[in-house]
C-alpha cells in the first residue's frame, strides 16, 4: 500500500538542497547555499546541508512526498515536468517526489489573511526567534502545506515546533475543518538512528545518485514500510532503548518462524505435487495457500529490523559498482 507524507520544515528545504546542489549549484550535497538571496536562505534554511541525511532517512520511510511548490530547480525537470491550464509541476514517481502549483491555486497565501497570521500572538510567540524578514514566507509556506496536507488527506512531516505553527494557522483560517494530520519526525528519526547504532552501521549518503539509488530500491521500500508500521505501534508513540532492542528480538525470532513456515509450505507443495493423483488432496490445496499467506504476513511484518543492513548494503553495492567501473 502506497503511503504519502508532505514534508514540514526543517527537511523539506533540506531535500530542496539536495536536489538542486550538484546540478544547479554545482556543490556537493554537505555542502552549504552561499549566496545572499534572502528567498532561498529561508526555502534551504539554516543548517541544511547539516540535515542531508536525517532528512534521507526520513524520506525513505515513505512512498510519495509532496512539496509545497516553489521557485527552485528540480531534477530533470524536461521530463518530469507537468503542465495544465490551471497549474504546472513536478510528477518524478521514480524517486516518489511530487509539487503542483495547482494544488495550492485556490488559497489566499499573501493578502490580508496572511497580516492577520503574522500578527497572533501565538504564531509570533512560535516565530520569535526567526528574523522578521523570513517570517512571512514560513507562514506562507506553512499555508501551502497545511492545504495539500488536508486536500489530500495526509500527515504534514516536521519538527514539534512546525507542527505546533501549522496546527494554529490551520485553526485560524479552517475554523471548521477537521483536526491537521500531522507526524512529529523526531520519533521514526530517532528509531531509524538507532537501529543504525545497534546494527554497527552509519547512515550517510555523499551523492544524489546514493538518494535515488536507495529511493528506486524495493527491497529497501518493502523493509521501510514495514519499519514505519512497526513505528506507528509504539505505545504512545514513544521510543526507548530497552523496547526497541525487545522488538528487535520478537521481530528476529518471527522472521525465522517464517522461514520455516515457508519451508514446510514448500514440503507440503513437493508433497502434493507427488500425490496430487489421490482423491480429496485437492483440499490440500487451500491448505497451502493458507500457509503461503501466513508466511508473507510474518515476513511483511516482522523484517523491519533489515532496513539499516538492507541501506547499507545497497550503498556499496552501489559504491563499489562505481569503483569497478572507473578502474575499467
Amino acid at each position: 500500500m502506497d503511503y504519502k507524507i508532505v514534508l514540514g520544515f526543517p527537511y523539506d528545504g533540506a531535500l530542496l538542497w539536495l536536489l538542486s546542489a550538484e546540478q544547479h549549484y554545482h556543490k556537493t550535497i554537505k555542502e552549504c547555499y552561499d549566496g545572499s538571496h534572502p528567498y532561498y536562505l529561508t526555502l534551504f534554511g539554516k543548517n541544511h546541508n547539516l540535515l542531508i541525511d536525517k532528512t534521507v532517512s526520513l524520506s525513505l520511510l515513505y512512498d510519495d512526498i509532496y512539496l509545497a511548490p516553489t521557485d527552485t530547480y528540480l531534477p530533470e525537470r524536461n521530463k518530469y515536468f507537468i503542465e495544465s491550464e490551471s497549474g504546472s509541476g513536478y510528477a518524478n514517481h521514480e524517486w516518489g517526489i511530487y509539487t503542483n502549483s495547482e494544488w495550492v491555486k485556490d488559497i489566499d497565501q499573501w493578502g490580508d489573511g496572511l497580516d492577520l497570521l503574522e500578527k497572533d500572538i501565538v504564531i509570533s510567540q512560535i516565530l520569535n526567534k526567526v528574523p522578521f524578514r523570513a517570517r512571512r514566507q514560513i507562514i506562507h509556506d506553512a499555508i501551502n502545506q497545511i492545504h495539500i496536507a488536508n486536500q489530500f488527506d495526509t500527515a504534514i512531516l516536521a519538527i514539534p515546533s512546525y507542527l505546533k505553527l501549522c496546527k494554529r494557522i490551520n485553526t485560524l483560517t479552517n475554523p471548521n475543518a477537521k483536526e491537521l494530520k500531522t507526524i512529529n519526525s523526531i520519533t521514526p528519526s530517532n528509531a531509524v538512528e538507532k537501529v543504525f547504532n545497534i546494527s554497527s552501521l552509519k547512515f550517510e549518503i555523499d551523492t544524489l545518485d546514493d538518494f535515488v539509488t536507495l529511493k528506486k530500491s524495493n527491497s529497501i521500500r518493502e523493509y521501510s514500510n514495514s519499519f514505519r508500521n512497526y513505528i506507528s505501534e509504539l505505545p504512545n508513540g514513544k521510543l526507548d532503548d530497552k523496547g526497541l532492542l525487545k522488538a528487535m528480538l520478537e521481530a528476529m525470532n518471527k522472521d525465522d518462524i517464517s522461514n520455516k513456515i515457508s519451508g514446510g509450505f514448500s514440503l507440503l507443495t513437493s508433497l502434493i505435487s507427488m500425490f496430487s493423483w489421490i482423491p480429496g488432496t485437492q483440499f490440500l490445496g487451500l491448505a497451502t495457500d493458507g500457509i503461503s499467506r501466513l508466511s508473507n504476513s510474518y515476513s511483511d511484518n516482522k523484517k523491519w529490523w533489515l532496513l539499516a543492513p538492507e541501506i547499507s548494503k545497497e550503498l556499496t553495492k552501489k559504491r563499489i559498482e562505481e569503483i569497478y567501473n572507473q578502474s575499467r
